[in-house]
């Protein structure tokens, strides 16, 4: 509501050389909207304005086919430049065999539904550890109330889906390649990625105050869906990005269980030049197979001072991760 640029179920979409000086909400909202180009899209502000964007830049949940921002700057939001996820279901009621009553526990996208229609592969997933359990085939997707939905689906669930299961679209997320981009002045976070399609961060420069690139999923209280599983982030410049003390690069799902397996994986982060008061550049949790190569550390004194990590690199209840010695340069 009151954003810049809306777009719903929609295909083919090239937004190009526009200038955002002012929005009272977000910036681009895309909800199923298909293969979305942006290229020279621009907040900026003017005449004295401090903010341009209200809320985030570009918001895209349930997206598919390829999304690409190209040599776009990311300024002056009071947001993040970059949200791209899914919508958790959570299953609320089963009826019969082949019947369920599912709910959008998101307030902000309850208004729209863009989770399932008929067609969608939906996997049920863990709501404790938020990893994959079988996938379910939605014959009938039927909207009832403000967030709940009917399912009819082609497998019978009797015996293995309950409720509080959680339901996600994992077909309908996008191909992500950002490149030639420059985000910061704003309030948080650089890039918000949950998409388990094939995703390629480069060229671009980060001066945001919060993480430069966060890799999310969470459950409550947004219901955020989007298992990272195959993504690149190379030839960066991350120019005193998360000044405020937060790290760089974060892998942060929000899991309760006890699952030795990671959310996020399949990650190479190569390449990249980080300008930072402090060595601790990336965090990782729960995330799995991760290789950080070539990349090169230069110490600043700008913002909060942020504890040392051994190679630039904080990691927990991970599997496969390999880090190689950090180069240090002096400014």
């Amino acid at each position: 509501k009151n954003c810049a640029i809306y777009l719903q179920e929609s295909d083919q979409v090239i937004l190009n050389n526009i200038q955002m000086y002012g929005s009272a909400a977000m910036g681009v909202v895309g909800l199923r909207t298909n293969n979305i180009t942006a290229s020279y899209v621009n907040s900026t502000v003017r005449n004295g304005r401090m903010v341009a964007v209200k809320d985030d830049m570009f918001h895209l949940v349930n997206c598919g086919g390829k999304v690409e921002l190209a040599n776009c700057t990311m300024e002056n939001m009071m947001d993040d430049a970059v949200n791209i996820h899914g919508n958790y279901l959570t299953v609320d009621k089963i009826l019969n065999a082949n019947t369920v009553v599912a709910t959008l526990n998101n307030p902000q996208k309850a208004v729209y539904n863009c989770a399932a229609r008929a067609q969608d592969i939906l996997t049920a997933t863990n709501p404790e550890t938020l990893l994959p359990e079988f996938d379910l085939t939605v014959l009938k997707a039927k909207r009832i109330s403000m967030n709940g939905m009917l399912l009819t689906l082609k497998e019978p669930v009797t015996d293995k889906l309950k409720a509080g299961t959680l339901l996600e679209n994992r077909a309908q997320m996008p191909e992500v390649y950002i490149h030639h981009c420059k985000t910061g002045n704003n309030r948080p976070r650089g890039f918000l990625i949950a998409t388990p399609k094939k995703t390629v961060i480069e060229h671009c420069k980060f001066y945001n105050s919060c993480e430069a690139i966060k890799l999310t999923a969470l459950a409550e209280p947004y219901f955020e869906s989007g298992r990272v599983a195959n993504l690149t982030v190379q030839n960066c410049l991350f120019y005193n990005a998360a000044y405020l003390g937060a790290p760089v690069i974060s892998s942060a799902p929000r899991v309760n269980g006890n699952s030795t397996q990671g959310v996020h994986q399949n990650i190479t982060i190569q390449n990249n030049t980080f300008y930072s008061n402090g060595s601790g550049l990336i965090k990782l949790f729960k995330t799995d197979r991760v290789f950080i190569k070539n990349n090169t550390y230069i110490k600043t004194n700008f913002g909060v001072a942020r504890k040392p990590f051994n190679n630039g690199v904080f990691a927990e209840n991970c599997n496969e991760v390999i880090a190689e010695k950090l180069k240090v340069e002096k400014a």
